[in-house]
């Protein structure tokens, strides 16, 4: 299916991840998911990211843990990224944003 899409966006919520460590390291769940992703398509990746508080690690914020995702997107070469609140509260996007 890919070869006939112009993007796949795979939904990366670290908090739904069932390893500790990547539940705990929202850069490195991202970063390794992009990366494998990339080695199974020819397709631009353009992922959902996480921008709800479910399951932060401790002692850190949501803008945190939302710049953390963009680093790792940015880094492993995605086309853009999108984002997702279940309740459509974008606040703290917009505050890691800025």
């Amino acid at each position: 299916m890919s070869g006939r899409l112009d993007y796949i966006s795979p939904m990366v919520y670290p908090s739904h991840y069932a390893e500790q460590a990547y539940r705990d390291d929202p850069y490195q769940v991202v970063l390794d998911a992009l990366r494998a992703g990339r080695d199974r398509v020819d397709t631009a990746i353009r992922p959902f990211l996480q921008a709800f508080d479910m399951a932060l690690p401790a002692g850190m914020d949501l803008e945190t843990y939302i710049r953390e995702q963009i680093r790792a997107a940015e880094e492993a070469g995605a086309e853009g990224y999108l984002f997702w609140h279940p309740a459509c509260e974008y606040d703290a996007l917009y505050r890691a944003l800025d």
